[in-house]
């Protein structure tokens, strides 16, 4: 049985600054020797998250201004089909 420290870390969000160091590099070795893109893929070309919708708030935060509105297709927390939102949330 593992003990508390060990779970701890199973269980962690994603380590800053893209998350981990050893897993972005094995996705982009995967991703290197399987798909053979134009542009070899680097680890830092790599970012983690929690979820989907933390990458795509972490996108809308990346190529947004303030002020700015994103179109958001459903499905969606609210029952509209598409659901503006400003960047600060």
């Amino acid at each position: 049985m593992r003990d508390q420290a060990d779970r701890e870390q199973v269980f962690a969000l994603p380590a800053p600054n893209g998350g981990d160091a050893k897993l972005r590099q094995a996705l982009a070795s995967f991703f290197n020797t399987y798909f053979h893109p134009i542009h070899p893929v680097r680890s830092e070309h790599i970012a983690l998250t929690a979820g989907a919708s933390d990458a795509i708030e972490n996108v809308i935060h990346a190529v947004c201004d303030d002020g700015d509105s994103v179109l958001v297709p459903g499905p969606s927390w609210r029952k509209s089909h598409a659901t503006p939102l400003p960047k600060h949330f």
